[in-house]
């Protein structure tokens, strides 16, 4: 910490990219708990509350994303088939995914 508590970043951290989380919830209490505690592990978090919007987003920008964290109990797409559709779409097979 530098003067009057205010954090310094060096050169180092700067240069280190957090890493980015994707959380698909249709419970928007649910969305906003995991946006405060990854970002207090310093990560970027994305997040949205439906399976098709997170399709979506994946699909341009799978290869972005540390990890992707999906209600299993969604309306419309459920978590599992989320899954299903992100494990058979070409360059999303590798995403890491915490279903919940």
């Amino acid at each position: 910490l530098g003067r009057a508590g205010v954090r310094v970043k060096n050169e180092v951290e700067e240069s280190i990219e957090r890493p980015k989380v994707l959380v698909v919830d249709d419970k928007e209490h649910n969305l906003l708990s995991y946006a405060t505690a990854l970002r207090i592990l310093d990560c970027d978090v994305v997040s949205t509350n439906t399976a098709r919007t997170a399709l979506e987003y994946l699909q341009m920008h799978s290869a972005s994303f540390a990890v992707a964290i999906i209600d299993g109990r969604m309306p419309t797409i459920t978590g599992l088939e989320l899954v299903k559709l992100i494990r058979s779409s070409e360059g999303m097979e590798r995403v890491p995914i915490g279903l919940r």
